[in-house]
């Protein structure tokens, strides 16, 4: 795809986004949901499509079918689901919301934070239930995503949204940085560690800002972690049985501990020692301040 061809696409999704986020799109969203519940069959699908067909533009209903397919998948990552944005890409790179909780509190200290590279808005939204974050992001489309999944667990007024390349952003303002740098180019998974900007660009940013977090790239290695930095374990969530695993990430596939919770009502105590990379230093678990270290 050319410069060209994907500056049009990426226009027309913005387009696209727009038309479901006004009220004639919310309402055929919200139709497509009550369908759902219905149980709609292979047998029915079409039957169903050609009659909203009928009650509203084809390119509309179109772009609803894709979202609310998305909007199904998502469930497993966040409790309100059916009323949020996403793309295929963005949903597959957010973290989970049960996970972005807890490493909101990681950032217990931080008056105002930059989410770099916010995508979607995983980890935005739960940063902005206690404060107020600046989310940046080069692309559009996720950025205004962003700023409506923050509407929908209504913490959009804590949320500044700047279009802009990450590595151009204006910190002053900020206490402390998240940046879960882009791990795929062009639809493909970039080489292990590897990232945009790469890990070295965000571990840099401790020398402008008191207080930095990072979601790391499996399979980094040890050695290209700053020492004295909080590292090392990656709960992950299965979506199915509400599974946390605890991993190592220096080992990615040596299961450090394990247990079954609800998602809702996560008591990270079961996990001791368990925390999320976090470079160069929100502090260890037990406490509850961010600081820096080094």
């Amino acid at each position: 795809m050319n410069l060209r061809s994907a500056d049009r696409w990426s226009a027309e999704a913005r387009s696209q986004l727009e038309a479901l986020a006004a009220p004639i799109g919310r309402e055929l969203l919200d139709r497509l949901d009550r369908l759902a519940q219905l149980k709609v069959t292979p047998a029915t699908e079409l039957r169903v499509g050609a009659r909203l067909r009928r009650d509203y533009p084809t390119e509309l209903v179109t772009a609803a079918l894709g979202q609310h397919e998305l909007r199904r998948r998502a469930e497993g990552k966040f409790t309100r689901a059916q009323r949020m944005y996403f793309t295929r890409a963005g949903l597959e790179q957010a973290t989970a919301e049960i996970i972005a909780r807890h490493r909101a509190t990681r950032f217990a200290g931080a008056s105002r934070v930059a989410d770099l590279c916010c995508g979607i808005g995983g980890d935005l939204i739960a940063l902005a239930e206690c404060r107020e974050v600046v989310a940046v992001d080069r692309d559009p489309l996720h950025l205004r995503m962003a700023a409506l999944n923050a509407d929908v667990y209504e913490v959009g007024d804590a949320v500044t949204a700047v279009h802009a390349d990450v590595r151009e952003a204006d910190l002053s303002s900020v206490d402390a940085v998240f940046v879960d740098p882009a791990r795929r180019a062009r639809g493909h998974r970039m080489r292990p560690g590897a990232s945009e900007p790469p890990l070295s660009w965000s571990t840099s940013l401790v020398d402008r800002v008191e207080a930095v977090g990072i979601k790391a790239a499996p399979g980094i290695a040890r050695d290209t972690v700053p020492a004295g930095s909080s590292t090392c374990r990656n709960p992950l969530v299965d979506r199915r049985t509400a599974r946390v695993h605890i991993r190592n990430r220096c080992h990615p596939r040596r299961k450090l501990a394990s247990n079954v919770v609800h998602r809702d009502s996560v008591d990270w105590r079961e996990f001791p020692g368990s925390h999320f990379p976090c470079v160069p230093a929100l502090n260890r678990p037990d406490r509850g301040r961010v600081r820096r270290v080094g």
